[in-house]
């Protein structure tokens, strides 16, 4: 069985089952809130508007499944890396869906020059995350693929 490192103590360690082992009462959690917050909303603002449900069924279960697997190779991310290195790092999904957004042209201008010196200061922060911040990681023994 894996054990985890406590910040507070070191040589104290608690088993740990799996890293995936929140993901199934979290799914269902979205699937009751997740109605009720669409619900709210259009009570709240007294419109109803047409759902084309044949025509975004396919692309939102597909959305679902790449959100779900990027989610699960985050946290085996933060695992092996630890919650210092491994998080961050995981992070930088938001320069891709930066990028996306100048390719689509949903960002122009002055925007682009900002997206630009974001991607060099955070593709710096990743390099040195990567070089010097494994030290800093609580897991004693990496989780088996």
């Amino acid at each position: 069985m894996k054990q985890v490192a406590l910040a507070e103590d070191p040589n104290a360690v608690l088993p740990v089952t799996s890293e995936l082992s929140y993901l199934v009462p979290f799914s269902i959690g979205i699937l009751i809130i997740d109605p009720l917050f669409v619900l709210t909303y259009h009570v709240a603002v007294r419109r109803w508007p047409e759902y084309h449900f044949r025509v975004t069924a396919l692309p939102g279960l597909a959305c679902g499944l790449l959100w779900f697997s990027g989610n699960c190779f985050a946290i085996y991310a933060t695992a092996y890396l630890g919650n210092t290195v491994g998080y961050p790092l995981t992070q930088t999904n938001l320069l891709i869906a930066a990028c996306w957004g100048i390719v689509f042209r949903e960002i122009r201008g002055m925007g682009v020059v900002v997206i630009i010196a974001s991607a060099l200061v955070l593709l710096a922060g990743s390099g040195l995350l990567a070089v010097f911040g494994s030290g800093g990681a609580l897991v004693v023994e990496p989780p088996p693929l």
